[in-house]
């Protein structure tokens, strides 16, 4: 029997990581949190877990993105707090601010796909698993994951075609 407090302590900061670089509402981010460790605690449960780390970081993913399809399918406002107010509150630099609406956009976009598209790219893309290690959790071959990610990365990149960093702007 695992000790699901020890589980927390020692892997609860990487999966609330993964989870607020896609969701930037903090009260979604607590309840994507608890969904993902109450989901890994009931598939210990029912089967053994070899990777916990890995089964963590694919459902705070998997849970993540399918917070910001719900909120967009329902119209909802709450998915991305306002630039200009995280901006005032971290006291960030035009930089920042350019990156966090680039992140927004990112995160729009990941909305728009396919399910195990989107995860396929976060997954090999900004967390840098493998494409073994992605098609574990997606239940697929690395070929598929590799497929999946190009099909991402095609969207994202024409879909993102209209935005210059500042710094070539000039």
């Amino acid at each position: 029997m695992r000790d699901w407090e020890q589980a927390k302590t020692e892997f609860g900061p990487m999966v609330w990581a993964t989870i607020s670089r896609i969701v930037s509402q903090h009260a979604d981010a607590l309840d994507c949190f608890q969904d993902v460790m109450i989901e890994a605690f009931q598939k210990d449960q029912n089967s053994q877990i070899h990777n916990l780390p890995g089964l963590l970081k694919w459902l705070a993913v998997r849970r993540s993105l399918d917070l910001l399809r719900a909120n967009k399918r329902e119209g909802d406002g709450r998915i991305f707090d306002e630039p200009q107010e995280r901006a005032a509150e971290q006291n960030e630099a035009g930089d920042a601010l350019e990156l966090e609406e680039l992140m927004d956009r990112v995160r729009i976009e990941l909305s728009k796909m396919p399910a195990n598209q989107a995860q396929a790219f976060w997954l090999c893309c900004i967390e840098q698993q493998s494409y073994i290690e992605a098609a574990a959790h997606l239940q697929t071959d690395k070929s598929h994951v590799g497929v999946l990610v190009f099909r991402a990365r095609e969207k994202l990149r024409l879909s993102l075609d209209d935005i210059k960093p500042s710094s070539i702007r000039n």
